[in-house]
């Protein structure tokens, strides 16, 4: 598991599946803590860097959406006040998702030392630009349907506290704005484009944030990387848009090839690809059908 200083208040893990990210900000006298994955040794470095480094300090657990390796890690903080979207709150499939990561755990022959559990939200994210203030830091949520439909965007303004002062701005995106991934469509095509939207709206309004941390790949270190990762979803997303609009996977079909090959792993993002339009083309049926 890599471990990546960010910044003084702001560290990330990197796991070795999926470069899946664990973020953990110190707030001062709490934590924020979002998504610990995947496996029970990476879990137990977490738990160790909290344990030796903010002993005794109030834990806020982020879950930005409710897909089974962003809350694989859930239990192993039964202390933890946990913050997530409306939507992970009312989830009916809450079982399929421990079921999930029951699966995997099978399949790998993983045996984990804490329980398997569905997060019980503590605080939940209702609307767009609902505030928090944890420990000495004000944290501001976002909803971001899309990718799926309960994630939720997480913007510090400041990363300030009584002993260190700084306008350093920090974005929490989840399974958005990856440099290793495109845009990978669970939920819907237009709401996704909403979502990038929104998110360019709130680059704008923070002048402050300068780093973006997203839940697979690397950090975005600037403004000019986070607006680029942004532009590069957006124009993917309107290629599929106008796939839907005139129902053909042909349109577009090369600029997207050349695209591909500039990820680490093309293959993998053919394969996501593939996904989407089966999303998107399903969903346009269903849309003739009403």
């Amino acid at each position: 598991m890599r471990l990546q200083h960010i910044h003084q208040k702001v560290v990330v893990w990197q796991s070795s599946i999926f470069q899946t990210t664990t973020t953990l900000v110190d707030a001062g006298n709490a934590i924020i803590l979002v998504d610990p994955n995947w496996l029970p040794d990476e879990i137990a470095e977490i738990q160790q860097w909290i344990s030796t480094k903010h002993r005794g300090k109030e834990i806020f657990l982020l879950i930005t959406h409710s897909d089974f390796d962003h809350i694989i890690g859930c239990g192993a903080f039964p202390e933890a006040k946990i913050i997530a979207s409306k939507g992970v709150h009312q989830r009916e499939d809450k079982e399929k998702k421990l079921q999930e990561i029951a699966e995997f755990d099978a399949q790998n022959y993983i045996q984990r030392p804490y329980p398997i559990t569905y997060p019980f939200v503590d605080f939940i994210i209702r609307e767009d630009g609902f505030s928090m203030t944890i420990g000495q830091l004000e944290v501001l949520f976002y909803l971001a349907p899309g990718h799926v439909s309960d994630s939720i965007l997480c913007v510090i303004p400041a990363l300030q506290s009584t002993v260190f002062d700084d306008r350093h701005g920090l974005w929490i995106t989840g399974d958005y704005f990856s440099d290793i991934e495109i845009p990978w469509i669970d939920d819907d095509l237009t709401s996704y484009i909403s979502t990038v939207d929104k998110s360019l709206k709130i680059l704008q309004s923070y002048p402050e944030i300068s780093t973006l941390i997203p839940g697979h790949g690397k950090p975005a270190s600037n403004r000019d990387e986070i607006f680029l990762r942004m532009q590069r979803d957006k124009e993917y997303l309107q290629i599929l848009e106008k796939m839907m609009e005139c129902k053909t996977e042909i349109l577009g079909q090369s600029q997207i090839e050349e695209q591909l090959k500039a990820y680490a792993f093309p293959n993998q993002m053919i394969a996501i690809h593939r996904h989407n339009l089966k999303k998107i083309f399903k969903t346009k049926s269903e849309i003739r059908e009403t």
